[in-house]
């Protein structure tokens, strides 16, 4: 439904025109505005990364006004990617409209194993697996051993649990739409545990979808919510083409602990969020370590990262990294790097590498060059 009035900034609650059932505590609101998202904001087309999250239902709650345990986070947008100015996106001028996910509807699955047919590389987009919306999803298992698209989605959903997920062979052939997603984690409070992946683009990644002026569903609605908090452990990648352990701009407060990445064809790790951490990040035969960057205006329109809130903003913590290139590279963006450090790569290359940003190393941080002088 469409709000009945505006939203107020930090208030713990949203007016709404008449909802067909009430809304009960557990539940979760996503609210979606036609105002863009300042750390993700596109001005290419007319489907545009807008502001939208999801917020947890308190008790009290009616048709026409839905309690909040906490007031929404992310409460300013622009209506101009190109002359911004900041504003509360929440309001009835932003054609601003809720939709609830009841958290009675239970989600818990074994996923299968599966392949796609080989030779599709031309055709065929698809991704495997995705689950929408739900509060507390729980899903086991399932590998991927080919594809052309992403191998499990997690669409707007609430304090998702992934364990044990296998992906493999997944087309890196972006030119036709094939992205090679392992784990495409567009959700809120994402947990993801054990995902071993080989020969795709990203083991794990963020995306949130853009919309249209106008929508009225309530699944493009969660698709375009903005992706927080999300923990991924014991990763294990291999052969990737480009960064397994990632974040697009839409990604904000996200954990990678304890992710190995072998023999990546480009970077070890690499986000465009903000505060992405990398705890104990093992890399080897990468063609570079650690890569932090804001997303620039270039051929893909993005003009995000006006103001240091929106900057992609990484941490790395206890890093042990063998490439063959830059160790740590930076462009736009802040990159702090601490506690014990171990380091190997070829003599002749950067150390660390910053193009108009920040990098701070503090801890105890050891490198060694290899080969010749």
């Amino acid at each position: 439904q469409l709000l009945s009035s505006d939203y107020t900034l930090g208030a713990t609650s949203i007016p709404c025109a008449a909802l067909a059932r009430t809304p009960v505590a557990g539940d979760t609101v996503v609210i979606w505005s036609q105002a863009l998202d300042p750390a993700n904001r596109q001005v290419s087309s007319s489907s545009k990364y807008r502001c939208a999250e999801l917020a947890l239902v308190a008790e009290g709650s009616t048709t026409t006004l839905i309690q909040l345990v906490s007031p929404l986070r992310f409460v300013d947008g622009v209506a101009d990617a190109t002359a911004p100015t900041y504003a509360n996106p929440y309001t009835t001028a932003f054609g601003s409209r809720v939709g609830v996910v009841h958290a009675e509807d239970h989600c818990r699955v074994k996923l299968p194993n599966g392949a796609y047919l080989a030779g599709q590389e031309a055709s065929w987009t698809s991704g495997a697996f995705r689950i929408v919306g739900y509060v507390n999803p729980e899903i086991q298992g399932g590998s991927i051993t080919r594809g052309y698209g992403f191998g499990l989605a997690t669409t707007g959903t609430y304090n998702a649990v992934i364990e044990d997920f296998h992906v493999q062979n997944l087309e890196d052939n972006t030119g036709n739409g094939q992205y090679g997603y392992g784990i495409d984690g567009n959700g809120t409070n994402t947990h993801v545990n054990r995902l071993v992946e080989h020969n795709t683009r990203h083991a794990f990644t963020t995306n949130c979808g853009a919309t249209l002026d106008s929508i009225t569903d309530i699944n493009s609605m969660l698709a375009s919510v903005r992706c927080v908090d999300f923990v991924v452990t014991e990763g294990r990648s291999v052969g990737s083409s480009n960064g397994p352990w990632d974040a697009h701009s839409d990604a904000t407060d996200g954990k990678f602990v304890d992710c190995v990445t072998i023999d990546s064809l480009a970077d070890g790790a690499g986000g465009r969020g903000q505060n992405i951490t990398y705890v104990r990040p093992i890399i080897r035969g990468a063609v570079r370590g650690v890569s932090a960057g804001t997303e620039p205006n270039t051929s893909f329109a993005f003009v995000n990262g006006d103001r240091q809130k929106d900057f992609t903003s990484i941490k790395v913590i206890d890093p042990d990294i063998e490439c063959d290139g830059e160790v740590f590279f930076n462009e736009n963006s802040t990159l702090e790097v601490s506690g014990m450090g171990r380091y190997k790569t070829t003599a002749g290359q950067l150390f660390a590498n910053a193009r108009r940003g920040v990098i701070t190393i503090s801890g105890d941080h050891r490198a060694v060059l290899t080969g010749d002088a």
